[in-house]
C-alpha cells in the first residue's frame, strides 16, 4: 500500500466518523413526547446495544411520566444498561435502588436487589479494589 491510498483510508475513516457522529447528533435532538412512543424509543435503543441513547431515553421517560405504566421497567431497564452495556455502576445501583426503594413487592424488587451486589462484584473484578464491606452492613 502507497502511502497516497494509505493517506486516503485515514481520510475516508475520518469524514465516514464524522458523518456517523452527525447522524448521531441529529439522532439525539428528538425524542417522541408521548408516553407509549417514548417507552418504544427508549426500549429499541436498548436492545440495539445504543446505551447512551437508551439511557437519555429513559431518564427523560422517568422524569416525564413518574407514574407511568412503565416506570418500574424503566428503572429495571435502566439499571442493566448500566450494569452490562456501559459498566457504570454507580448508576446502576442507583436505578436498583430506586427500583427497590419504590416498588418493594413489585415483581423486579428480588431482580434489582440481587442486581445491588452484582454490581459491586462486576465493579471489584474490574477496579481490582476490595469491596467486602458491602455484604456486612
Amino acid at each position: 500500500m502507497t502511502f497516497r491510498s494509505a493517506l486516503a483510508w485515514v481520510l475516508l475513516a475520518g469524514v465516514a466518523v464524522a458523518l456517523g457522529a452527525g447522524a448521531v447528533l441529529q439522532e439525539r435532538q428528538d425524542l417522541p413526547k408521548d408516553e407509549d412512543g417514548l417507552w418504544q424509543y427508549a426500549l429499541d435503543k436498548y436492545n440495539h446495544g445504543q446505551w447512551q441513547e437508551g439511557d437519555r431515553a429513559f431518564k427523560k421517560y422517568l422524569g416525564d411520566f413518574p407514574k407511568g405504566k412503565n416506570v418500574e421497567m424503566a428503572y429495571y431497564y435502566l439499571g442493566y444498561l448500566h450494569l452490562y452495556y456501559s459498566h457504570r455502576y454507580d448508576e446502576a445501583r442507583k436505578a436498583f435502588q430506586a427500583l427497590a426503594d419504590k416498588f418493594p413487592k413489585g415483581q423486579y424488587y428480588w431482580h434489582a436487589r440481587f442486581a445491588i451486589g452484582q454490581s459491586y462484584q462486576y465493579q471489584q473484578l474490574n477496579d481490582r479494589t476490595p469491596r467486602t464491606n458491602y455484604f456486612q452492613e
